[in-house]
């Protein structure tokens, strides 16, 4: 059975898109992310090779100061640490849209 969608939550998207809270990003040929992206990928500012997603993620952060939004945290604690980058999980943004009342212990 497939789960109904929530236009509530397609709301807030549309909402945090329209206001530039959220900003989608490409990772364009020739620039710093696209090196860092790369180099990410192959283990050189870690012991271990990250994800597609995740490197995505980082260097389009680290390329322009951003912040990165994720759970993995074994794939991107030494990275946001040693290149000194935001970093927010899924319980950071709950808890803060609780506070803002954007959300409700009921909902």
């Amino acid at each position: 059975m497939k789960k109904k969608k929530d236009k509530r939550f397609d709301k807030l998207i549309n909402d945090a898109i329209n206001s530039k809270f959220i900003i989608i990003k490409e990772i364009e040929i020739n620039t710093p992310a696209q090196y860092i992206n790369k180099e990410l990928k192959r283990g050189t500012y870690t012991k271990y090779h990250i994800g597609k997603g995740e490197s995505a993620a980082l260097s389009l952060a680290i390329a322009n100061n951003g912040t990165l939004a994720s759970n993995n945290t074994r794939d991107v604690i030494e990275i946001v640490t040693k290149f000194k980058i935001d970093w927010v999980t899924t319980g950071d943004i709950l808890i803060e849209a609780y506070h803002k009342r954007i959300i409700t212990e009921e909902a």
